[in-house]
């Protein structure tokens, strides 16, 4: 399933998918993030959970969209050791290699 986004531009072409608790609670700890790799965490309700970087050592992007999957925040350039709570709920995540893609607040994206 790839990533694209509002206009079908292809913005990932390999998308591994979390729904489990557990394997979402781990993320990407003590992996590097994959070029042309997104990673999707898939809630089933609205969530406001915080994200942190403890145990992740380079810097990732992650965007936060709502049920209509429109970013509705963002953290880039998340940096090791740190932790960021969105402002708003959301219903996914995507977590990708720092600068690997140019997306901003209010775009929509499909998978």
């Amino acid at each position: 399933m790839p990533l694209k986004d509002a206009n079908g531009k292809l913005l990932a072409r390999n998308v591994v998918t979390w729904r489990n608790p557990l394997r979402q609670s781990l993320g990407l700890y003590c992996q590097k993030p994959k070029p042309d790799t997104a990673y999707l965490f898939l809630f089933p309700r609205d969530v406001r959970h915080a994200f942190d970087m403890l145990l992740v050592f380079s810097p990732i992007d992650v965007y936060f969209l709502d049920e209509r999957k429109k970013i509705v925040d963002l953290k880039q350039r998340f940096k090791p050791f740190t932790l960021y709570r969105p402002s708003k709920p959301y219903r996914y995540a995507i977590e990708t290699k720092a600068g690997m893609l140019d997306l901003r607040v209010g775009e929509k994206l499909s998978f």
